[in-house]
């Protein structure tokens, strides 16, 4: 068993290169209500180690997934502002931190699931309750460094919340959920590389792989239009862009 004297609870786990890695919240070794917990441990469960990050609200880790050099990417909720934010955090295999961010409105935003695409960039799935109506389920694209790339709202009458995704090699995901109003239903959508739904894949973006826009700049949001094709938004100086690189007036440096 793991943990402490209070509530200490494992919320999903995954395989590392050196045996396995848990996520959830501990309340034993907390820095103030409830810190998410992240725990590494060898194949046979032993030599622990143990990590939590938080502050004097209530934090959890909902999911966790293994990068290609051994670290590892979580998603679950923050409280910086005193209402839970969907919060993403990307560790080396160590356990340390290298990037943590926050998003949302602080009206209610979760995340619940993480993958991770073959060229390191990170896709996390969860809920919003800064919809026109109800919550909507929510789906982040991340690039290896944790610029967000593309965000999308999936939702409707009633609320819906995604619970799990999972990343394909041309770029797209696979999500799913529950939508729930009157009843409880199941969903499932795939998103492709430029953040629409199938039913949005028309003109130009409809033909064209993720790496055909991929203009080889880390400072650039690389995207698809319907209309124009390719785009490449610069990022905002300061923005991280490999190792202790920043971008700065669209360049690496």
């Amino acid at each position: 068993t793991y943990g402490g004297s209070s509530i200490d609870v494992l919320n999903d786990v995954a395989v590392s290169p050196t045996g396995l890695v848990a996520v959830g919240e501990n309340w034993s070794d907390s820095n103030g209500g409830s810190d998410a917990w992240l725990l590494i441990t060898d194949a046979k469960g032993l030599n622990a180690n143990s990590k939590v990050f938080g502050g004097s609200g209530n934090e959890e880790a909902n999911a966790v997934a293994v990068t290609a050099d051994g670290g590892y990417v979580i998603t679950g909720k923050s409280s910086p502002k005193g209402g839970a934010q969907l919060w993403v955090l990307r560790t080396d295999a160590q356990g340390n931190a290298l990037w943590q961010s926050d998003h949302g409105g602080g009206q209610s935003e979760y995340g619940h699931g993480i993958a991770v695409w073959p060229d390191g960039s990170i896709v996390v799935a969860g809920e919003t309750n800064t919809g026109t109506s109800g919550y909507d389920a929510w789906l982040l694209r991340f690039n290896p460094w944790g610029t967000l790339q593309w965000t999308q709202k999936i939702g409707g009458g009633g609320n819906q919340w995604a619970a799990a995704v999972t990343a394909f090699a041309d770029g797209s995901a696979f999500a799913v959920g529950r939508s729930y109003g009157n009843d409880t239903d199941p969903f499932a959508m795939r998103i492709g590389p430029w953040g629409h739904g199938d039913c949005e894949f028309v003109g130009d973006c409809g033909s064209r792989e993720e790496s055909s826009c991929d203009d080889g700049n880390p400072c650039t949001a690389d995207g698809c239009d319907s209309i124009d094709g390719c785009t490449h938004v610069q990022l905002k100086d300061g923005s991280p862009c490999g190792g202790l690189a920043t971008c700065g007036a669209g360049l690496c440096s």
